[in-house]
């Protein structure tokens, strides 16, 4: 008689179908798992969420502060009431020997004759004397004199120096020619014709307005002044 062989089973045979088993199952039920995971986060966050307490916003008043209007007092300013009447007849000017803008304050004279006062001659008579329309020359308003060396009077340098002089509508020179020089210096001369632009005229007119002209203008420097 044969006998059948023994089989013999080992351990690891038998728990090898348990553990494939679990692991297919823990397979079927994973996404069902996450699933339930999920929801169930999702529930508790929408209830955490709910039961923060929200905040109030604060009250606004609308209401609008009252305005204050402050009304003074305005004077009352009269405005001048022009009345018509016969208009102003204009004034006519009256022609004068010293212009308004002119003043004169002093004569500044350094050196002159032995009485200290600088001798001015009589203005030229203008030419054309028959001509109607009448002419009034040039006239010294504010004289200057020029230095007078000291070492030119202890030499004894003395004499006077004529000079012409254009003079124009303001009264100030604006030309010059020298007509005599009886000192012979140059120096005299030099200073006599940078003095002579220092002086002011009241301008010659012809009657209704001031003109250019000519005019004489001289300097004495004599050695006996008195120290």
């Amino acid at each position: 008689m044969i006998q059948p062989e023994s089989i013999d089973i080992k351990p690891e045979q038998t728990a090898r179908p348990a553990v494939v088993r679990i692991f297919h199952h823990l397979r079927e039920k994973y996404y069902e798992t996450l699933e339930i995971g999920l929801l169930s986060s999702i529930t508790l966050m929408v209830i955490i969420f709910n039961l923060i307490p929200k905040p109030t916003p604060p009250e606004i008043n609308l209401a609008q502060a009252p305005i204050i209007l402050e009304v003074t007092d305005v004077p009352q300013t009269l405005q001048p009431i022009s009345v018509k009447g016969a208009p102003i007849k204009p004034m006519i000017p009256i022609a004068a020997d010293i212009p308004e803008e002119l003043i004169v304050d002093e004569t500044d004279l350094i050196f002159g004759t032995e009485d200290g006062l600088l001798e001015i001659p009589a203005p030229p008579v203008p030419p054309g004397g028959g001509n109607k329309t009448e002419l009034f020359p040039p006239k010294l308003m504010v004289s200057k004199f020029p230095e007078y060396p000291k070492e030119l009077q202890k030499q004894g340098v003395s004499g006077i120096v004529v000079l012409l002089v254009e003079v124009d509508v303001t009264g100030k020179v604006i030309n010059h020619k020298v007509k005599s020089n009886s000192t012979n210096n140059a120096i005299l001369e030099k200073l006599s014709i940078e003095t002579v632009y220092k002086c002011r005229y009241n301008p010659a007119s012809d009657g209704k307005k001031p003109i250019v002209a000519w005019t004489e203008h001289r300097f004495e420097f004599n050695e006996k002044i008195s120290q």
